[in-house]
């Protein structure tokens, strides 16, 4: 089920409240005195009413399985099938383990490409041994 977005009122019409700016159109509640929106008129974009949050199984979830932050070797081998993995603040080195053995265990990252990272990570080694 998809979730509905709200937007703000008027941020297809200003480049501050986010025009083209997709992050900037963030709800705000309607609050002028002569605001039709915050009247609730016909034809005027749709405000969230009660009962239109997810419910607390599904809340958190990306694309339905739970979320885990992976920093660690042993964070990646408790992953399973039934998680999404999101890849935590690492340095170069550790970056690299992880997204190996990740490769070996047939898991992908929400936040890393995996095949394009480590086909990245090769080819500078290759270039400086060809460029001597």
């Amino acid at each position: 089920m998809t979730r509905k977005k709200y937007t703000r009122r008027n941020t297809n019409e200003r480049l501050r409240l986010g025009k083209k700016r997709k992050n900037s159109q963030k709800w705000r509640r309607p609050k002028g005195k002569d605001n039709k929106m915050r009247d609730r008129r016909k034809n005027r974009q749709k405000r969230p009413e009660m009962g239109s949050k997810k419910s607390k199984s599904e809340q958190g979830n990306i694309r339905g399985k739970v979320p885990i932050i992976i920093k660690t070797l042993k964070d990646l081998k408790k992953a399973t099938k039934n998680n999404v993995l999101i890849l935590g603040k690492v340095g170069a080195k550790a970056k690299i383990n992880l997204a190996k053995e990740a490769k070996k265990i047939n898991l992908d990252f929400v936040n890393l490409d995996i095949f394009k990272f480590l086909k990245e990570e090769n080819e500078p080694e290759n270039k400086e041994k060809t460029s001597r």
